[in-house]
């Protein structure tokens, strides 16, 4: 069957490492026959959302080139109209990327948007915007605000490098965490990462026991812990033994709460966030899309 595909593309996504691929894309794309691939260009933040919310009715699946971010935005564009969704991961992170085993090869990448297998997976919400992958609240919400703004070390080399400089700076955060009606003690809260997928940060595990179809949100909560402690620890971040530290907690849910009368610096699929009250209000979605794996 042959079928057609809008193609949502970020040239600066990864910072510009996307916008040297087009023309690998394209070369590709170039020798392929029957199937329809059209290239849209996102230019600005938020654009990707509009961009897929006008196509997503005129092709059989909308794909998303480009880093977390692009991928949030096209869905965002795309969920609940009942149309297929697809990656081509060219970011710095590729977390989501990682839990569909989806790899940056332009050409393995198109030959399994050709052949068109797909699984209906759930998604997350947060204060009414829609997220694939994973939020990171407190010390990883502003790792990622420092990573954003780096500019010459990139991937995951870049993170553990904010990483390591956030442990002088961070404080940890008093906290309420409810999860489905159950309060969750935490008192000196130095981390909070809810997943979809099991990963964030470019690799690091998190939410080992994550699963983007079992109908839960899973929330990593590290509490009253020493910055010793996690830097002797930091293996376990990227191994998915975390959990094995006493002051951690995993926890899985439908809807989680998180309320603070301080800051609570975040992200969604590594997009920065910024709440707008004391309180972050999460949950699941239950089959909301259809993706390309």
């Amino acid at each position: 069957m042959k079928n057609k595909f809008c193609v949502i593309i970020n040239p600066k996504a990864g910072k510009g490492k996307t916008a040297r691929k087009i023309p690998i894309l394209k070369e590709y794309l170039g020798t392929l026959n029957g199937h329809q691939f059209d290239l849209f260009y996102s230019e600005y933040s938020t654009h990707a959302i509009k961009l897929a919310e006008s196509h997503v009715k005129e092709y059989d699946a909308v794909i998303a080139m480009g880093g977390d971010g692009t991928i949030n935005e096209v869905l965002n564009g795309v969920v609940g109209c009942g149309r297929v969704m697809g990656i081509i991961p060219e970011g710095r992170g590729n977390d989501f990327a990682r839990v569909i085993n989806f790899h940056e090869d332009i050409k393995e990448t198109i030959d399994k948007i050709i052949r068109f297998q797909t699984e209906t997976i759930d998604v997350g919400k947060i204060d009414g915007r829609y997220f694939m992958n994973g939020v990171g609240i407190g010390f990883d919400g502003f790792v990622n605000q420092r990573n954003f703004n780096r500019k010459v070390i990139k991937g995951p080399s870049s993170y553990y490098l904010s990483l390591l400089e956030c442990l002088v700076l961070w404080k940890p955060m008093r906290m309420q965490i409810t999860v489905d009606d159950r309060e969750i003690p935490a008192d000196a809260v130095f981390l909070t990462a809810i997943g979809n997928g099991k990963y964030c940060g470019g690799g690091l595990n998190l939410n080992p026991y994550a699963e983007i179809n079992d109908g839960l949100l899973d929330l990593c909560v590290v509490n009253n812990i020493s910055k010793t402690k996690i830097v002797r620890n930091l293996k376990r971040l990227k191994d998915g033994t975390v959990d094995s530290l006493d002051e951690v907690q995993i926890i899985k849910g439908k809807k989680i709460i998180l309320t603070s009368r301080g800051k609570m610096p975040g992200h969604y699929d590594g997009e920065l966030y910024f709440p707008e009250s004391d309180q972050i209000n999460l949950e699941v979605v239950e089959k909301a899309i259809e993706i390309i794996y």
